[in-house]
């Protein structure tokens, strides 16, 4: 249902009697506060705050300043690092130290190939077990000697203990 000319006017009549009670209402609103916000006690709090924001300024300040003077002498001492490591000094002594001990293992090798020449009757598997190894002549007759004086298992068993207790 529609408004009546008469009502429209009364509501725009009551409305215009709110809004200006609204306007006055929150003009001294606003008018106590501004006050409240120029008070002496505040104002000092708000000096303070803003001091001690300043304050803090200059100590984020000081804070990033050193902050980039340790990132500086961190990057040249890492520089420096990365010199040290690609130093021609120890590549140097590195080309001497591999070349004298490929030195040392030829000699050695060669040593030991010598000796080995020296015992022909060693090689391969004899070297590491006497039951491979093909013993001289005098050897094997010596074996033989020894198999004809033992006459008995208990006197070999005898042997063995005497000789065991001879090398303790």
């Amino acid at each position: 249902m529609a408004l009546t000319p008469l009502e429209k006017a009364r509501n725009k009549a009551a409305a215009k009697v709110r809004d200006r009670a609204y306007r006055a209402r929150v003009g001294v609103m606003r008018r106590r506060l501004t006050k409240a916000e120029e008070a002496p006690d505040l104002l000092a709090l708000k000096a303070q705050g803003d001091a001690f924001r300043a304050e803090e300024n200059r100590l984020f300040a000081q804070r990033d300043d050193h902050i980039a003077t340790l990132t500086r002498q961190i990057d040249t001492l890492q520089a420096q690092i990365k010199m040290l490591r690609a130093g021609t000094g120890i590549s140097e002594v590195s080309k001497k130290r591999i070349a004298a001990y490929d030195a040392f293992h030829r000699q050695l090798s060669a040593a030991r190939q010598h000796i080995k020449s020296e015992f022909p009757d060693l090689e391969g598997p004899a070297e590491h077990s006497a039951s491979a190894w093909k013993p001289p002549a005098e050897v094997l007759a010596a074996m033989d000697e020894a198999r004809k004086q033992v006459r008995s298992v208990t006197e070999v068993s005898a042997t063995w203990a005497t000789n065991a207790s001879e090398d303790a």
